[in-house]
């Protein structure tokens, strides 16, 4: 299993958690399939936010097949900043006030490769370049 994830706090005081995780098939299967393992994360998260409110119809699991659909998760939530209302202090629970809690993380185990070096022959090429990657 691999996860990724992102808390984001509404003005209620309510935990907004998204994540991406992943499973060996081995994993869906022993489960009962996928609407099974959808329940189970569901049941799992409502559990952990209880105390905050999280009810399990107010939660949406989707599926992520490929990397592009990764990409995709990654991009629109990482681009998100610290003045996006669910990111900004104030609408961290009192508990947390003041703290340096954290809002993402990841668990398991992550393939890693070998970090690419890139060689550019100009400025342009090297901004073209940055602004590809942000």
């Amino acid at each position: 299993m691999r996860l990724h994830w992102v808390t984001e706090w509404q003005k209620r005081g309510v935990p907004h958690l998204h994540g991406a995780v992943y499973f060996a098939q081995e994993a869906v299967e022993a489960a009962g399939g996928p609407s099974a393992m959808e329940h189970r994360l569901v049941a799992v998260w409502t559990h952990l936010a209880a105390s905050y409110g999280s009810q399990k119809w107010s939660q949406t699991v989707k599926h992520i097949y490929d990397a592009l659909g990764w990409s995709q998760y990654v991009a629109k939530h990482a681009a998100r900043g610290a003045r996006h209302i669910q990111r900004s202090s104030h609408c961290l629970p009192s508990g947390w006030q003041g703290q340096t809690g954290r809002m993402w993380g990841k668990s398991g185990v992550w393939p890693v490769a070998e970090a690419l070096k890139f060689e550019f022959g100009n400025m342009a090429a090297y901004a073209a370049f940055r602004r590809l990657m942000r």
